[in-house]
């Protein structure tokens, strides 16, 4: 079950922007919070969590390595 957005904390999405700066891709990040991988190209895009994502630099594009 996916939890409702609302549902992530200020720290949570801390940590989603420090992951993404370390290079993590959307799915994973996604996963780890369980919440949808489109979440959190929006968070990476800074449509969401404003206030938050406006302290970070520019995140770089999430890539999704082949296995």
């Amino acid at each position: 079950m996916v939890i409702g957005m609302n549902e992530l904390k200020r720290s949570d999405v801390m940590s989603i922007c420090d992951m993404m700066l370390f290079g993590l891709d959307n799915a994973t990040i996604a996963k780890r919070f369980n919440i949808r991988p489109g979440y959190v190209a929006l968070i990476r895009a800074k449509k969401k969590w404003k206030d938050v994502v406006s302290q970070y630099p520019e995140f770089p594009r999430s890539t999704v390595f082949k296995k």
